[in-house]
């Protein structure tokens, strides 16, 4: 039996944030401020609200890995360049993609463990997620995404959550890099590091309804890093 894993990828950034830091090491360029976008805190919160939910109320961790996934791509998104200046062409949805439940792909209980799992050379995932009386872990999920020479990712989710039919709090982090080849200006590199953590967040029918997210990332792209923070509440 097949469970359909959604593995939806984004390469453009956004979220909120305050411009800060620079770096240490004078030969390189000065951190610059970013755009903001509160859409993509409430995108990564949903995704991560539906992954906690399957893997819990579910117990479906096949299906809730895709959707932590989710939740890690739009994480990505949390510092873009200002005024668009060398930011990358958004890559287009990988589409969706079957997991078979076995060797590599292993669920059982309350845990799966992910050992060069794929049914498709696309995308391989390794690592674990486990979750237990509300609380959901995530250990060095890492993602390895190659999309028809377009691109290639690998981005690593770790994940400390805690989820009741009401409420999420918790942190989820994802760091990660993407080499892409485009026409123009779009070809390139970016790397990430970003972390979201939640602040009481209330939910229903899978939106964030209260509470906030802190976010926090730094990204590298066309030879410059943007950096920064911000505190988003919602609804």
């Amino acid at each position: 039996m097949k469970n359909q894993l959604i593995v939806p990828l984004f390469a453009c950034f956004s979220l909120a944030l305050a411009a800060c830091g620079g770096s240490d090491d004078d030969s390189a360029p000065a951190a610059q401020p970013g755009t903001v976008n509160p859409q993509a805190a409430k995108s990564t919160a949903t995704s991560t609200i539906s992954g906690a939910l399957t893997a819990t109320k579910s117990n479906d961790g096949n299906s809730a890995v895709g959707q932590i996934q989710a939740a890690s791509s739009s994480a990505q998104s949390i510092v873009s360049p200002a005024a668009g200046g060398g930011q990358p062409q958004a890559l287009s949805d990988l589409g969706t993609l079957s997991l078979a439940v076995g060797p590599g792909c292993a669920c059982e209980a309350t845990k799966c463990v992910f050992t060069a799992c794929k049914d498709n050379p696309s995308v391989e995932i390794n690592g674990e997620l486990s979750w237990e009386g509300g609380r959901v872990l995530c250990k060095n999920l890492t993602y390895k995404i190659n999309q028809g020479g377009v691109s290639n990712v690998e981005m690593t989710t770790n994940c400390d959550l805690t989820v009741s039919d009401t409420k999420i709090t918790g942190s989820l982090s994802s760091k990660g890099s993407t080499s892409y080849a485009a026409q123009g200006a779009g070809a390139g590199q970016y790397t990430w590091d970003a972390t979201v953590k939640f602040n009481d967040v209330t939910h229903a029918n899978g939106q964030p309804t209260g509470g906030s997210v802190d976010a926090t990332s730094t990204v590298s792209v066309a030879g410059q890093t943007y950096s920064g923070s911000s505190t988003v509440k919602f609804p």
